[in-house]
């Protein structure tokens, strides 16, 4: 059985989990937000999904401004009818991490979701500092990584997760990447202190049967009914 969001988890104030939609941000003609579409799409797949997940990579948050970013992030808490949302507040250094997280926090989400720095790539030691330093300035605010090695040109290190999980309000990775040993390697080491989520169509299978929480996928916000049949 895998497990569906929970806000009751000894020592983490939210534990996310089941199926979630990384959330397409649709725009007008002019590049702006198109608001009532955005509304329309969380609409028709809010009965069949366990949260919703705005302004990730799907979500083409970097093209946002913040002004935008905020308002994707009220909508969305506005229309999920009390459904957790994980908010995409990924940046390329810290400081405006930093700023996305608190602002989705003012909005209402239950969390955030946040890549590690990229164009100027950190060592290990800089990525750790990168979410202690987030999550100790919004202890309030639950955080999970996000891992996806593809885009950004750097992974976060099996041993940074192993330390960053010690943290109570860092709850939970979402792994893009695809690789599946590597997936393996972070449920055995630290699948017990936080949520492991996958990111990629291909290994969902393997990892739940690994011992992933949940999924947040694109495709679950085309097929979220299948993805409910998989769980």
């Amino acid at each position: 059985m895998i497990e569906k969001p929970s806000d009751s988890t000894p020592g983490k104030p939210f534990r996310p989990g089941g199926v979630n939609p990384a959330l397409v941000t649709p725009f007008a003609r002019d590049q702006s937000v198109d608001e009532e579409a955005f509304r329309r799409l969380i609409r028709r797949v809010l009965p069949h999904v366990d949260g919703l997940v705005p302004a990730g990579t799907t979500g083409e948050f970097n093209y946002l401004t913040p002004e935008e970013h905020r308002r994707l992030i009220e909508i969305a808490v506005e229309e999920a009818q009390g459904k957790p949302v994980i908010a995409g507040t990924g940046a390329a250094g810290t400081k405006m991490a930093l700023d996305l997280a608190r602002s989705a926090q003012e909005a209402g989400a239950a969390a955030c979701l946040i890549v590690c720095p990229y164009f100027l790539h950190p060592s290990a030691k800089g990525i750790y500092q990168h979410y202690y330093t987030i999550a100790k300035t919004l202890p309030e605010m639950p955080i999970l990584l996000y891992n996806i090695p593809q885009v950004v040109d750097a992974a976060i290190p099996r041993r940074v997760i192993e330390d960053l999980a010690d943290i109570p309000n860092i709850v939970g990775l979402k792994d893009s990447s695809g690789n599946l040993p590597y997936m393996m390697e972070v449920l055995e080491y630290a699948g017990d202190r936080i949520a492991i989520l996958v990111g990629h169509d291909e290994v969902v299978l393997n990892a739940l049967a690994g011992g992933a929480s949940g999924m947040i996928l694109a495709s679950a916000q085309v097929y979220p009914e299948v993805w409910q049949q998989v769980l």
